[in-house]
């Protein structure tokens, strides 16, 4: 591969959370995971073409992606579960080939019974039904928490919840949607980004009373949620965390002098990989 073009890439003049923003959970995961993979992909912004790209998989990429406008146009829209699907169906149908829309296809039950888990959660909690319910929310503060447009040069910290649930009792519930996964496996991997769309959807949305979180894992038809958090550990405790986590971060590239190499066992994943050995190239 010729990386000539990578003479032209930027030196960064400032190595800092405020210069390398605005930041987002996949954004802060990536600086975390290897800051060399950072670089290339935020800084340089190198592209990759898809058959260049290893072992990622870009069918559960497409899929996902139909999937979530499936859930997307239903809770917008008010539709049942197979009008939003056959809706979606529609749309791919130049876009998947054999493979993929068979693919799609088994999503179908799955996603039907989600909208069913939607109803019953309403029916176990009258005291406090859903009282607003939004899809695929962009959400942006700044360095103080302070709501600002999503596009806004002010945004520090910004992100898109794929499900947000408000209940008449002040509650709320965050759903991120997964294609892969397995509930069995729980959400332990996964808090970091929901402990930042819970900040976001307080400081950015709306202050709720408490708020849960969790995953909505698609193709297994399973959910899993989150503790609950109250106001006082929303504004008091996650905001300390998510510094905490920054200052983590950039510590680790102030005491290497660089945007390092980190190996991790995401690195067969990562869309770098044929340029990329051990860091070397």
């Amino acid at each position: 591969m010729d990386l000539s073009y990578l003479a032209d890439a930027p030196v960064l003049a400032e190595i800092t959370p405020e210069a390398l923003g605005p930041w987002s959970p996949s954004r802060m995961k990536c600086l975390e995971k290897c800051p060399l993979q950072f670089y290339l992909k935020y800084i340089a912004k190198v592209s990759i073409p898809d058959e260049e790209m290893g072992d990622v998989d870009t069918l559960n990429r497409d899929v996902g992606t139909a999937a979530h406008l499936v859930i997307e146009l239903m809770i917008q829209k008010n539709l049942t579960a197979n009008d939003a699907f056959d809706m979606v169906k529609h749309i791919y149908r130049t876009r998947f080939n054999e493979e993929e829309m068979e693919y799609f296809e088994g999503l179908r039950q799955t996603i039907r019974e989600f909208k069913y888990w939607l109803f019953q959660l309403e029916e176990s909690r009258p005291e406090g039904r859903i009282k607003d319910a939004i899809a695929e929310l962009e959400l942006a503060v700044d360095k103080n928490f302070l709501p600002v447009p999503y596009d806004s040069p002010k945004a520090f910290l910004r992100g898109s919840i794929d499900l947000k649930l408000d209940f008449f009792d002040g509650g709320r519930i965050l759903l991120d949607h997964k294609h892969g996964g397995n509930p069995a496996f729980g959400i332990k991997y996964h808090m970091p980004q929901l402990n930042i769309y819970t900040l976001l959807a307080h400081f950015g949305h709306e202050a709720c009373k408490y708020s849960s979180s969790g995953i909505n894992f698609l193709r297994q038809a399973g959910r899993t949620i989150s503790p609950t958090a109250h106001r006082d550990e929303i504004e008091k405790v996650l905001t300390v965390w998510f510094h905490n986590r920054m200052k983590k971060m950039f510590d680790a590239i102030y005491d290497a002098g660089e945007m390092f190499y980190k190996r991790s066992s995401m690195c067969q994943y990562c869309e770098f990989q044929a340029m990329c050995v051990n860091g070397k190239r």
